[in-house]
């Protein structure tokens, strides 16, 4: 009779899925007129995907500064964050797994001074304007343009910041540079880019938490990259080790 009661109870209690923290410094998905989801970005969709493979939840509630998010995410309080680049400060306190290969980098400017500007051959006063948060390649931290950088809050705020002759330019991968510009009227047809050479590791990585739950599904997480990747309506994203 107990035995019986212990099995009508686990069948009667809901099963609930395991839930996946993240931390973004921006609104992951948009609702459309048809109450459909629609993320915003290839580094969450694919993440969501992952989550969804896995047979969890996906919780991107968590809103913070780039930097904030990578501090939480090293204590534990998320457990994992998309679209990093492999340096090896994050993986002494991550699990780094590629899942995609990230967009070239460029240096975007004025074409009204394309004629006497050159980014690989700045000049003293140069300046060229980079997201605070973001993690250079060691490639770039080797050359000569990392001493013309100075912090920005965001690739919007550098463009207009250049625009106005405040910077001299702006570091982002072309996607990121093409789609703000697009977004404001005033800049198109204003800016051209250089693109700069490759580095060898050209992976986007998720950052798993060392005191995250995932942190034992790591073969799991794995094996859930490698069926996306045959997935022909995910296409779009890239996906791939």
């Amino acid at each position: 009779m107990k035995l019986l009661c212990l099995l009508l109870l686990l069948i009667a209690t809901p099963v609930v899925a395991t839930s996946i923290t993240t931390c973004l410094d921006y609104t992951p998905f948009t609702i459309n007129a048809n109450g459909d989801k629609r993320w915003r970005g290839p580094n969450i969709e694919t993440l969501h995907h992952i989550t969804t493979q896995l047979s969890m939840e996906l919780d991107a509630s968590i809103r913070a500064p780039f930097a904030r998010c990578l501090a939480l995410l090293k204590t534990g309080e998320v457990d994992v964050v998309p679209g990093l680049i492999y340096t090896e400060e994050r993986a002494s306190y991550l699990h780094m797994l590629p899942y995609s290969i990230k967009n070239r980098l460029a240096v975007f400017y004025l074409k009204a001074n394309a004629s006497n500007f050159d980014p690989l051959k700045l000049t003293k006063n140069e300046t060229i304007g980079m997201h605070r948060a973001f993690a250079l390649p060691d490639k770039i931290k080797q050359s000569s343009l990392n001493n013309h950088l100075v912090p920005i809050t965001t690739v919007d705020t550098g463009l207009k910041m250049a625009l106005k002759g405040r910077i001299d330019g702006v570091l982002a991968t072309i996607a990121t540079g093409k789609a703000v510009i697009n977004n404001w009227p005033e800049m198109k047809n204003q800016f051209t880019y250089t693109p700069l050479e490759p580095g060898k590791d050209m992976k986007i990585y998720l950052g798993i938490s060392q005191q995250s739950h995932l942190s034992k599904q790591l073969n799991d997480i794995e094996k859930a990259i490698v069926i996306l990747t045959t997935k022909s309506e995910l296409k779009h994203l890239n996906i791939r080790q």
